[in-house]
């Protein structure tokens, strides 16, 4: 038996009137009366419907006023009747209805919860506004009212409006008004209370962001002032370390100011001597920055106040921070990597300047290249090479991206550090990993003097395969490829992806390419790993060598690449460093049509001639194959089979035709001339007797 249908809605009346229930009851007495018959003819439709659906539901006998073709059919007839009624009476609506209420009626939203939400909004913004206003109002009163404060509790709370203000909130004079006024007082802080100091430098810090405010900050007597703040332990401190980082970094003037005073030397001390991450993120930041340029701070930095040490402790310290997750710990050891790097890239380079000086003065027209990143080496940074790889090995990936901060700064800091002069601690061998071994006795000094205790499972670093930072940078460059490019490196959604994820991919990826084709040029043993790994000597040649879906087709696609020509250069670099930087074997290992482009980059123009011998060692194998076709690396394909082999000179001459045909077509449409036309205007066919 058939469900009955549901019976309509009743008008809720409300003193002798109805009005709209949430569901959509009758309409109120206040809607206009052509608007009341379209709602009343919906409510009627929308019964109707109801009724059709109970009845398509359980098919009944036929009663005595039901339609002559059946109760369901009837039901129809009425639907329609409703529907031309409604289509004459939308005519005589003028009322506009917004669109996302009509749009949430086909998504089944209640437009009730739509008007709900849009009135929330609103008095959000409202709110807002309304906040904003009455943090601006007293802004233009915040000199005078800071003149004549004096309880500790007024002007913290004034200090705290300040920190607090939007940035428009201070018009440009008044800000540096204000940072004159803080400045002052806090010259003499003997007469404040140390939360009234505290919170003077957190508004300074916040004043600080504009670049005019920070040129004031900048300026040697008030750095002076924030360094004797910063000197101690203690949350004054680092607010005072805070102000000078935002000066530093925003006034490039004031870096040269800060280490005039002797600023950077004090930054050493408090990294020394601190241990939290917070206080060594703000200490090495500072550091950084001083460091950018070249200066006699650099050199007592190295030689006098023993920095390499101390940085070589705290990027182990802060390695077991990090694998703990401890706050401020991953930006405390970016930072004070790019402490590192400086300090390897420009000591060096100052004592090969300072040696040329002494030799005597160069000459006008002295040619001599300027040396680039890692020719240069002094001694005193050998401690920091064993930690270095230390981080290189055990550095957990924190993003979807391989490669990410800190590991690219470990890397950026390695390449500083030639492979020829430190090859028993990149490559130590079972030799050199013995007890007694000088070289491993050294390391392990340093290492067990540092706060960082061995990974779990683990020896000393330096005392693991020889292979370990080879094959940790062999591995990083596989997975980045793999991550970014499986395909072709220029397609669109390889670009989409390195935006998604905000990574340069490359700025990134040639440190690390260089990082290996350092390791592969300057050491033959780490050549003929690689050259395993990457090029054996059973390496299938039956398909294109570019479109395999390892990393050596990942590689030569990357050659061939037009958006990222710093990694397509180095990772040619690499592989030509790989083949002891020969082009010949080059040619022969990976196919002339695969590095034509960079081998003119390098001004090798003509393609070179096939190599006859090795003559080197056994890694240095050179494929022979006279099946291996010289231009793509690859071996020939085999013929297939004659197409015209079986056919009967009839067959042959009516294929001859249809291709005639087409070429005649396309003749008539200017795409092409047909060459059987041509060469029989030409005489060069003959009639077949």
């Amino acid at each position: 038996m058939a469900m009955p249908p549901p019976p309509p809605p009743q008008p809720v009346q409300v003193n002798g009137a109805s009005h709209d229930s949430d569901d959509g009851g009758p309409p109120s007495p206040t809607v206009k009366e052509n608007l009341r018959d379209v709602q009343l003819k919906l409510l009627t439709l929308e019964y109707t419907l109801r009724n059709l659906s109970a009845i398509a539901a359980d098919v009944q006998p036929q009663g005595q006023n039901d339609h002559a073709q059946g109760r369901a059919a009837g039901k129809v007839q009425e639907v329609i009747e409703h529907l031309m009624e409604l289509d004459v009476q939308k005519d005589r609506l003028t009322q506009n209805i917004p669109i996302d209420i009509i749009k949430g009626m086909d998504e089944n939203t209640n437009p009730n919860r739509i008007a709900k939400e849009r009135i929330e909004n609103a008095a959000v913004q409202n709110q807002y506004s309304y906040g904003q206003i009455l943090a601006i109002q007293p802004m233009s009163q915040f000199l005078e009212r800071y003149k004549t404060l004096t309880t500790p509790a007024a002007r913290i709370s004034l200090l705290n409006a300040i920190a607090i203000a939007p940035p428009t909130a201070i018009d440009v004079h008044g800000r540096i008004e204000l940072v004159n006024l803080l400045l002052e007082d806090l010259k003499d802080t003997s007469k404040f209370d140390p939360n009234v100091i505290l919170s003077m430098l957190v508004a300074l810090k916040t004043l600080g962001r504009n670049s005019l405010a920070s040129e004031i900050i900048s300026q040697k007597e008030h750095l002076q002032t924030l360094q004797t703040l910063a000197l101690p332990s203690g949350e004054v401190p680092k607010e005072a370390l805070r102000c000078i980082a935002n000066a530093l970094l925003l006034v490039e003037a004031g870096r040269s100011n800060w280490v005039s005073i002797g600023g950077a030397e004090g930054c050493c001390r408090i990294l020394e001597r601190e241990c939290s991450p917070d206080y060594l993120f703000l200490a090495a930041r500072v550091l950084f920055l001083s460091t950018v340029f070249q200066s006699s701070f650099i050199v007592r930095a190295v030689e006098s106040l023993g920095a390499v040490t101390v940085l070589a402790n705290k990027l182990d310290a802060l390695l077991v921070d990090l694998q703990h997750s401890r706050p401020m710990s991953k930006e405390a050891m970016v930072d004070a990597l790019k402490y590192t790097f400086n300090l390897l890239l420009q000591y060096p380079r100052m004592k090969h300047a300072a040696s040329g000086t002494d030799s005597g003065p160069s000459k006008p027209n002295d040619t001599e290249p300027k040396p680039v990143m890692g020719e240069l080496w002094d001694e005193r940074f050998a401690v920091l090479l064993p930690t270095l790889l230390h981080l290189f090995n055990s550095l957990p990936q924190t993003t979807g991206s391989p490669l990410a901060p800190p590991l690219t700064h470990v890397i950026h800091a390695l390449l500083n550090i030639p492979i020829v002069p430190n090859a028993k601690v990149w490559f130590p061998d079972e030799l050199q990993m013995s007890q007694g071994s000088q070289t491993l006795q050294k390391v392990r000094r340093s290492l067990s003097s540092r706060s960082s205790p061995p990974r779990s499972g683990a020896s000393t670093p330096v005392a693991g395969p020889a292979t370990e930072a080879l094959r940790r940078a062999y591995d990083l460059l596989d997975a980045t490829l793999a991550y970014f490019t499986p395909g072709d490196p220029d397609d669109l959604e390889v670009r989409a992806k390195c935006k998604r994820e905000d990574v340069a991919l490359d700025d990134v990826g040639p440190p690390l390419a260089l990082l290996l084709a350092n390791m592969v040029r300057d050491n033959e043993g780490a050549r003929g790993q690689v050259k395993q790994w990457l090029l054996p000597v059973d390496l299938d040649r039956s398909q294109p060598l570019e479109k395999r879906a390892d990393i050596l087709g990942r590689c030569l696609r990357m050659m061939a690449s037009v958006y990222f020509p710093k990694l397509k250069d180095s990772i040619g670099e690499m592989l030509f460093a790989l083949c002891n930087s020969d082009a010949n074997m080059m040619g022969a290992q990976l196919g002339y049509g695969n590095i034509a482009g960079f081998l003119f980059n390098k001004g090798i123009m003509a393609p070179p001639p096939p190599p006859k011998d090795s003559g080197g060692a056994a890694g240095d194998y050179i494929p022979d194959d006279p099946d291996i076709n010289p231009i793509t690396g690859s071996k020939y394909k085999p013929e297939g089979p004659d197409p015209l082999a079986g056919m009967t000179d009839e067959e042959k001459e009516r294929e001859a035709e249809k291709l005639f045909v087409l070429f005649d077509r396309l003749e008539k449409m200017g795409m092409a001339v047909n060459p059987m036309r041509k060469a029989q205007q030409e005489g060069k066919l003959e009639e077949l007797p």
